[in-house]
């Protein structure tokens, strides 16, 4: 029987983290506190957290996880699901085409702008979506997580 760590997390800002793509930069999970650490050239080490990461990673190896972004195949295939399930013919023929060409993502948003009202919906297709794959990787690594609005 597997048990879980329950932990409280912030949805917003975990998400973030999930989609984060940029190589340099690094998020990590507090496993004891939940708390979201964001780590990255960009930006001065006093203003990123109070924790001393490194520090941390040495004394109690165990208490960060290092958050793994969601793949872009992932990624990919929550737009796939969300053209798939479209009523409206023209939209999905549209940006079913879109999806296929290169940079896939950029083109998939681009023809979105042509069908307003389906953005709001795939907002909140790919939100959900996202969170059902967070929610999947962190029991993976054997959190129970209880999203913060």
């Amino acid at each position: 029987m597997n048990t879980f760590q329950r932990l409280m997390v912030s949805r917003a800002e975990f998400l973030q983290a999930f989609r984060d793509q940029q190589p340099d930069n690094e998020w990590w999970l507090d496993r004891q506190t939940g708390e979201l650490i964001f780590i990255s050239p960009d930006v001065a080490a006093e203003e990123e957290h109070e924790l001393d990461v490194e520090a941390l990673k040495r004394s109690e190896p165990q208490r960060l996880l290092a958050i793994v972004p969601v793949s872009s195949r992932q990624a990919y295939r929550l737009m796939q699901q969300f053209v798939e399930q479209l009523d409206d013919q023209h939209a999905a023929t549209v940006l079913s085409e879109a999806i296929k060409q290169k940079r896939a993502f950029f083109q998939f948003q681009d023809r979105l702008h042509d069908f307003p009202g389906l953005r709001e919906q795939w907002l909140a297709a790919e939100q959900q979506g996202m969170s059902e794959l967070a929610e999947q990787w962190l029991k993976q690594q054997g959190i129970a997580v209880d999203w913060q609005p």
